[in-house]
């Protein structure tokens, strides 16, 4: 099967269903950066770069149409213009460039925030448009998490086939599948388990990952275009836990963790990136004054650390914001010289007890490479790009992070591809 590719991105609904033995015959992409990583991958698939301008003078004919339409506007976290929106109203370009290359398939997909998007009526228009022009479709909620890498990432995939009806099959599964919960258990105490470590453990062709009942939680947030999402609700707006500097013993309030305490009876410190610390308030972009953030933008103070002979002791640390680190074996003890107030030493790295050891947590962002495990693809996948000219690029993070958290997992293509071929 062939297939062209609208709303591309890096590639990871395209990267998917060739993995499930399809070939990708033409790609549209609008941003540029994401248009070089296309190029390096695809070198011999047709680039265009807006959807407004292709159609059938400059696309050749294709069995399947997929892409991911622009979701700011249907999202919960955005302005909910719904498909009125200048982004989320691609769609009828999408389905403009459907009409006129006529595919016997569709795949579409977007965020779960399409079907309540304007009452549900968005959702309505989009299953509707299809029905006008001949395409039958089923529709599903899949997340990531049960198709190998650990991430929660739920999206809605459409499925249009040509001819009024579509196999409902492709996106629906029978019970008994390993992902399924077993009938009449015994309701637990604790968080419901997930996948195991790992993105090829045990399920149905190595997709869906199986449930252990004694596994912990395992899973990450979706990714958003900033990188991981720490938040509960979606939004990549959580709060890293930091240290609150002139509030030793104090009571742990919202979003804020007390400095250290060097009297050992008030929880281990925590080391922390001051270049990343955040909160619901300030979000990312933190200045002098913000709720919940104790050190104004632009001041980066060093990590404090003590060697294995010099520990800290009450009143050494004047708390004002600094990342603290002690080796294994002096944890808060009030033994050994006093440090510096102007100098700390460095640690003592030799081995067995008195390695250096970071207690509690260490808040930090998700590499890039991290972020393409997330969502199923190779490492370094969108580190190089390709010029028009042809010269090979390497891009900065910052573009990788956003084309990940606007990418497609490509494992959940590819087990929809696959679907799509056995109907065939």
């Amino acid at each position: 099967m062939k297939v062209g590719s609208l709303f591309s991105g890096v590639g990871g609904f395209d990267l998917g269903l060739e993995t499930a033995g399809m070939e990708i015959a033409w790609q549209v992409e609008y941003d540029p950066q994401a248009q070089s990583v296309l190029r390096h991958h695809w070198p011999t698939a047709d680039l265009h770069k807006d959807v407004n301008h292709v159609g059938q003078s400059n696309l050749s004919p294709v069995d399947l149409i997929a892409g991911g339409f622009p979701c700011q506007d249907v999202s919960v976290a955005g302005n909910r213009e719904g498909l009125a929106g200048e982004r989320s109203g691609l769609f009828y370009e999408f389905m403009r460039i459907v009409d006129e290359v006529a595919p016997r398939w569709v795949l579409i997909e977007n965020v779960p925030g399409l079907l309540s998007s304007n009452g549900g009526r968005d959702m309505g228009a989009v299953l509707g448009t299809l029905g006008d022009l001949g395409y039958g479709w089923t529709y599903r909620v899949l997340d990531t998490q049960y198709f190998g890498p650990p991430q929660r990432r739920k999206r809605v995939f459409i499925v249009g086939c040509a001819g009024g009806f579509c196999p409902p099959e492709i996106l629906l599964e029978p019970e008994g599948l390993p992902w399924n919960p077993a009938p009449r258990r015994e309701t637990g105490a604790r968080t419901a388990a997930t996948l195991t470590r790992g993105a090829n453990s045990a399920g149905k062709g190595g997709y869906a990952g199986r449930r252990q009942e004694d596994d912990y939680n395992i899973v990450s947030h979706a990714l958003t275009a900033e990188g991981a999402d720490a938040s509960e609700d979606g939004t990549g707006r959580g709060t890293p836990i930091v240290l609150s500097s002139g509030q030793a013993n104090a009571e742990i309030t919202e979003g804020i963790s007390p400095t250290l305490n060097n009297n050992n009876n008030d929880g281990a410190p925590i080391a922390f990136d001051t270049t990343q610390i955040t909160s619901a308030q300030n979000r990312n972009n933190p200045k002098a004054g913000d709720p919940c953030h104790p050190i104004a933008a632009g001041a980066h103070p060093p990590a404090i650390a003590f060697n294995a002979t010099q520990t800290p002791i009450s009143g050494a640390i004047s708390g004002q914001g600094a990342a603290v680190a002690f080796t294994k074996g002096n944890l808060l003890r009030n033994e050994g010289p006093r440090p510096s107030t102007e100098c700390f030493p460095t640690l003592k790295g030799d081995g067995g007890d008195q390695a250096p050891h970071v207690v509690g947590p260490t808040p930090r962002r998700l590499t890039p490479r991290e972020c393409e495990r997330l969502q199923g693809w190779p490492d370094d996948w969108t580190r190089w790009g390709k010029t028009e000219n042809g010269e090979t690029i390497e891009l900065k993070d910052s573009p990788r992070y956003r084309m990940c958290g606007n990418g497609v997992s490509a494992p959940v293509a590819e087990w929809i591809g696959r679907r799509i071929m056995e109907s065939q």
